[in-house]
């Protein structure tokens, strides 16, 4: 019989999603009033086509059927005007947008819209450049430029005295025609110039120029611009150009020279593999522009009598693109959902979304963070197509995706809320978690409320985590919606609520069995917000001066009342704080500001109730100036016949009030009454080499830094002179004559006389060291003849070498060594702590009021408080706080850990059970920072040990071989503090530890004294560290064999000495076995028959007092025996041993069991413990606490019912008419079970009770000896 196998495969299928997205876009159109003109659009929706197309113009819908006279909507989507008009009650030109519509199943109509785009008409703007008149000399360029407003942009052509100009060699356009160049112009170029502008709306022509030449002659004066170069904004991969062109001759009638700066380096054209190109006479353009090429440029223009500098910036601009596009995306009903996206571009771009062609209303439910789109609490209605969509100057994007809403069976509905008491008489759901308790608010802020509640897990039904709801109460219409968030801990902040708002939460727990009941309802108000103005309008800026700016605003949408005054904040980097100045107007003039500098302000409005919301801060730069303080260092050396090698270093930065484009090098002869030469080198050079001298002469030189402005103060003149013959340079200089070394503490200063063989010498090299002079080297310059070398050590012997090098190579070395002296009183110097100023941003005023609330044993609330943001407690303007927090627990403080929030709480989990952490909190805004806020502690709750005690040890112990010594190492990670140890032993290791014997010692013991333990058998022990709220895991397990018994040892099995607890021996065992020096006992008694009889007379009288006792016992027979019988060699009596502690346990019966300790009963509290490894594991109700201490520590001694899983020494059994009662260690009990009888404890004496006891064998003084 054949067997059939069938297989089932079981989908899960997810939510459908169709594809809905436009293919054709229209675009900016501009046409002619009364012309045609159309718009393009077409849609697919799941390779189909829509059902409807429709426009909507200027916010409007323009009806398929009814569109006008002059324009018609195509079934492609396309809409066409037979004749375009801008005037009258409906104009077609405006802002459109074309929508897509799909009818879905169900009738539910889907929609999406394009971005708008604009139809204008067209017309011919002014002239916004228009051409200048020029004066050249004969062979100098000309240009001509000019530009028109209109739209379209206009092309351009250019007329001479009436006649239009034909480009040639010389006579060049650039542009769209916009300038025009002659090049080497002559008597013949001069004449009037006029520009025409055209384009569809017309032509319109500009002013007239005239360019007069003069004949060529030598010039004496700097460089003029004819035309500077212009800030130009352009499209990336497009192509900029910057035109520039100068007058003025040289002395030698040499025509300028124009060179091109970037950022004050010069641009090497020829190796800018295309890049970079000359236009005519010198301007630039940049092909295939990218952001790589903003920046600041400088057109230069040399004719070596000076430079003149203009420069100009050039932006890149970037269309909108995605770096994150929005993905189709399904969640369920009361859940959040995150559509994200991601535009960039320059500017940057602004970025909105569209739900089904209509703009998403931004409200506390709907949330842009970023270009994100966050919908909490989702309802079935939030369903649909939303398109994300970014528009900058230059273009936009946009992108399409579909938010699908499910509906979980299990899911929290509105409707489903009940303000009734908590009922769980229904409650039958098997293995679901009870409600949670204790639902609390434990913060309340304007936007947050954090939640606490006790945990519903048990051990039978465990919980897997928990949903908070909350929904508005104030708001009808926010009231439809339910907030739901998940979470693990018992704790939770419920952010982006609205102020003053009431609001409903419940709590539930689930497992994976499935959620809870609701817990019971708590109502919380948010607090109210403060009635301060909001933020000022926009914020405009005008440059008065070098030195001040004009600030004007816009009054707050929100006053909240009569704005009493206004303060303008601003700080810059060179200012050590916030200045900040008051209008009554909506305007103000900030005056004594540092040239070119970067400024920040920011406006507040105030009323009566206080500081109103800040504005977000602008940036602005005050203008330049020329430099305002010369180079430093400046030095200058020859370097042959013909040239001098001059350096300097950069003037301070704050007297540069510019970018530097250069420095400008002025050199004449010291005899010379002419006018000095110059040169300038780029903004990064530091030395140049003056070339062309005469030889054997001396010159005069000096510098100064350039930037836009001019050239600025130059330093001192500095001498230096020519060789006067020509120096060999065929080969290495010669040795250095003679090098002195002159020691000191911890310097040393070297000099050295160069060799005299008319070698030239470029330089010299020296290196040093305490061993070799090769550990370190020191380049030096060849006019030099001594330098000192410091940070040195003293009293030490440093080698130094010495040579000089030229082209030709390395010259022979000179070499020396000295030790460094002693350092005295007199000649250490004294270290004094600097802190070096720098020019940082001021100091924002520190959060303060932080507070932290304990929530567990691993996670604290952090809230604080920014003064800066007067009484509205909002984040506007983009500031971060930082959290910095770290453990003060210990000896030492940790290494801090540091979060980062734009919110006013923050939830720390993750922390350590019971340590103590401090908090303070710092604000970040745009480029400055303040300092810390006070600081605050507060200490995590306790929690179980998380790990083992350690390093447990087992030994033999000081007090004999009954006893073995335990000792430990508390766990690494207490959690607490340890209030016990809990000990197991057992002979068998294979037992389930529950039954495992059991002790116990106090938290503060590492040590714990075993016994009695039974001669030659092996031991296995663990311990268990206790706090008051949990159990550690237990330690590794060690083993230990104790030792074999000796004949002595053997005779003191049973019997209780000092600080030793007596055992019940085993029974099996025969007395004689047991005791082999019994014989002398025997031999002992009979000697001393007569005092032992009376002894045991006097007793029996004695006990016969008590009835109780007389029912109990039978008249024990003993010799009496001194009482220091156990420090002599002759062993005592067994039984008078026993009789003592047995007096002890009656009395330890009767005074422990109605009374302990305080300490005892704190202890006793905290041992009902279970720890995994032990099951069940709890201590006895029978447990005993001694009241004395040993060695300062309270001993625990708990009875266990598993002892009798271990061997223990034994005695012969009394005979059978002879009854005792059981007490623990004294006797064995019958049937074997002694192990169940309660411990004593060592050092208890017995005490006479209600005359049951005539007299004690032993004193407590010698028990104790």
């Amino acid at each position: 019989m054949e067997h059939s196998t069938i297989i089932l495969i079981a989908c899960i299928i997810g939510p459908s999603f169709a594809t809905f997205d436009f293919t054709i876009v229209p675009r900016d159109t501009s046409v002619v009033v009364g012309q045609q003109a159309s718009l393009s659009c077409s849609a697919t929706y799941n390779n189909g086509t829509p059902d409807v197309y429709s426009w909507e113009r200027n916010g409007e819908l323009l009806s398929m059927r009814s569109t006008g006279v002059n324009k018609l909507i195509l079934t492609n989507g396309s809409i066409v005007f037979s004749s375009i008009t801008d005037s009258g009650a409906s104009p077609d030109t405006g802002s459109y947008r074309c929508i897509a519509e799909k009818i879905g199943s169900g009738g539910k109509v889907h929609r999406i819209a394009t971005p708008e785009v604009f139809l204008r008409s067209a017309y011919m703007g002014d002239f916004t450049i228009q051409p200048a008149d020029v004066s050249l000399s004969a062979g100098e360029n000309a240009m001509f430029e000019c530009r028109t407003n209109g739209l379209p942009a206009s092309t351009y052509t250019w007329t001479k005295d009436g006649n239009p100009i034909s480009t040639s060699e010389d006579i060049l356009t650039h542009g769209d025609g916009e300038v025009l160049e002659v090049q080497s112009v002559a008597a013949s170029a001069e004449g009037s110039y006029q520009c025409h502008a055209t384009n569809v709306a017309g032509v319109k022509q500009s002013s007239s120029a005239y360019l007069s030449v003069q004949p060529a002659a030598g010039g004496s004066t700097a460089p003029a611009f004819i035309v500077r170069p212009r800030d130009v904004s352009v499209k990336k991969g497009s192509k900029a150009i910057l035109y520039c062109a100068v007058t003025g001759l040289g002395a030698s009638g040499n025509k300028p020279v124009l060179t091109w700066l970037r950022s004050g380096s010069t641009i090497n054209i020829a190796e800018s593999g295309g890049h970079y190109q000359l236009l005519g006479g010198g301007s630039l353009q940049i092909n295939n522009v990218g952001p790589a090429d903003e920046g600041k440029y400088t057109c230069r223009g040399d004719n070596l009598i000076d430079i003149s500098d203009a420069e100009a910036t050039v932006t890149v601009l970037v269309a909108p693109y995605f770096a994150t596009r929005p993905a189709n995306t399904e969640a369920y009903v009361n859940g959040d959902a995150e559509l994200k996206c991601d535009i960039r571009g320059y500017p940057l771009p602004t970025v909105s979304w569209l739900k089904n062609s209509n703009y998403v209303n931004i409200d506390q439910y709907s949330r842009m963070v970023g270009g994100n789109l966050n919908t909490m609490a989702l309802m079935p209605s939030d369903a649909g197509y939303y398109q994300c969509i970014g528009v900058n100057s230059v273009g936009s994007v946009f992108a399409t995706a579909e938010l699908t809403v499910l509906v979980d069976g299990d899911a929290d509905t509105v409707s489903t809320v009940s303000r009734s008491p908590l009922d769980l008489t229904n409650y039958t759901h098997s293995g679901l978690p009870l409600p949670p308790a204790s639902l609390q608010a434990v913060l309340i802020s304007y936007t947050y409320i954090t939640l606490s509640w006790e945990s519903s897990s048990t051990p039978e039904i465990p919980v897997s985590g928990y949903t908070v709801s909350a929904v508005s109460l104030s708001d009808p219409a926010a009231s439809a919606r339910l907030r739901t968030a998940s979470t693990t801990s018992t704790d939770y902040t419920m952010q982006g609520l609205q102020p003053d708002t009431n609001y409903l939460f419940r709590i539930y727990a689930y497992n994976s069995k499935g959620r809870s009941l609701a817990s019971q309802e708590l109502t919380v108000r948010t607090n109210a917000e403060v009635a301060v103005p909001g933020p000022v309008g926009s914020i405009n800026i005008t440059h008065v001066s070098e030195d001040s700016l004009g600030v004007a605003w816009d009054e707050p949408s929100n006053t909240n009342g009569p704005i009493t005054e206004y303060k303008i904040f601003y700080y810059s980097t060179d200012q050590s704080k916030e200045s900040n100045m008051s209008s009554v107007l909506a305007s103000a003039l900030i005056e004594n500001l540092d040239p070119y500098t970067q400024y920040r302000l920011r406006v507040v409005a105030y009323n009566g109730n206080g500081e109103g919301m800040p504005s977000s801060e602008v940036p602005v730069r005050t203008l330049s100036t020329r430099p305002s303080a010369a180079p430093l260092r400046v030095s200058a050396q020859p370097t042959g016949v013909y040239s001098i090698m001059l350096k300097w270093s950069p003037p301070p930065p704050d007297t540069v009030n510019g970018q530097l484009t250069g420095y400008k090098i002025r050199y004449k002869a010291k005899d010379s009454f002419g006018r000095a030469s110059s040169y300038t080198t780029d903004a990064d050079a530091r030395s140049h080499e003056v070339g062309g001298l005469d030889p054997g002469t001396t010159y005069l030189i000096r510098v100064g830094a350039v930037n836009i402005n001019g050239t600025g103060v130059l330093s001192d003149w500095v001498e230096a002179s020519t060789y006067s013959a020509s120096l060999e340079e065929s080969r290495p200089p010669g040795r250095p004559i003679k090098l002195t070394l002159q020691p000191f503490p911890r310097e040393l200063i070297v000099s050295w006389i160069p060799a005299d063989d008319n070698i030239l010498i470029k330089g010299y090299k020296l290196g040093y060291g305490t061993i070799t002079p090769d550990a370190h080297w020191v380049d030096i310059e060849s006019h030099l003849r001594l330098t000192t070398l410091t940070n040195l050590q003293s009293k030490s012997n440093y080698v130094v070498q010495l040579f000089a090098y030229n082209a030709a190579g390395e010259g022979a070395r000179i070499e020396q060594q000295t030790y460094t002296t002693e350092e005295t009183t007199s000649s250490t110097s004294v270290a004094v702590n600097t802190v070096e100023t720098t020019t940082g941003l001021p100091a924002l005023s520190p959060p303060h009021g932080v507070e932290t609330r304990v929530m567990s044993s691993s996670s604290i609330i952090v809230t604080w408080t920014d003064g800066t943001l007067g009484g509205i407690q909002e984040n506007i303007d983009g500031r971060i706080y930082r959290l910095k927090y770290h453990v003060v627990s210990g000896s030492s403080h940790r290494r801090p850990k540091y979060i980062d929030t734009s919110d006013f709480v923050v939830h720390l989990k993750k922390l350590k059970p019971a340590t103590k952490y401090e908090f303070a909190v710092m604000v970040t805004r745009n480029d400055r920072s303040s300092l810390y806020s006070f600081s605050t502690t507060n200490t995590t709750l306790e929690d179980a040990p998380a790990t083992a005690p350690s390093d447990l040890t087992v030994s033999s112990s000081d007090r004999g071989h009954q006893y073995v010594h335990i000792s430990w190492q508390p766990p690494s990670q207490p959690n607490g503090n340890i209030i016990s140890y809990q000990i197991f032993s057992s002979t068998d290791d294979t037992l389930p530890i529950k039954q495992w014997a059991r002790d116990a010692a106090v938290g503060s013991s590492l040590n714990y004294q075993y016994g009695q333990v039974t001669a030659n058998t092996r031991y296995y022990f663990l311990i268990v560290a206790q706090t008051k709220v949990g159990s550690s895991p237990a330690s590794e397990v060690v083993s230990f064999k104790t030792p074999k018994a000796d004949r002595k040892s053997t005779f003191l099995e049973g019997v209780s000495t000092v600080g030793v607890i007596a055992e019940p021996v085993d029974p099996s065992l025969s007395l004689l076995q047991k005791s082999p020096y019994l014989i002398w006992i025997i031999i002992v008694s009979v000697a001393v028959i007569s005092i032992i009889a009376i002894a045991v007379i006097t007793a029996v009288l004695c006990c016969r007092k008590n009835k109780s006792t007389k029912q109990q016992r039978s008249p024990a027979k003993h010799t009496t025996q001194p009482p220091d019988l156990v420090a002599k060699p002759n062993p005592p009596d067994l039984w008078i041993d026993h009789e003592r502690h047995e007096l002890t346990g009656l009395r330890l019966q009767s005074e422990t069991d109605n009374e302990t300790d305080e300490r005892t009963s704190m202890l006793q509290s905290n041992f009902d413990v279970s720890v995994s490894l032990a099951g069940d594991m709890t201590y006895p109700d029978d447990m005993k606490f001694s009241s004395l201490t040993r060695s300062g520590r309270p001993v625990i001694i708990a009875s266990n019912p598993h002892r009798d899983a271990m061997p223990r020494a034994s005695v012969t059994p009394m005979t059978a008419d002879s009854t005792r009662p059981l007490y623990p260690r004294t006797q064995f009990a019958s049937g074997g079970q002694h192990g169940a009888t309660p411990r004593v404890h060592v050092g208890d004496t017995s005490q006479p009770s209600s005359g049951s006891h005539c007299f004690q064998l032993f004193s407590n003084e010698s028990v104790l000896q």
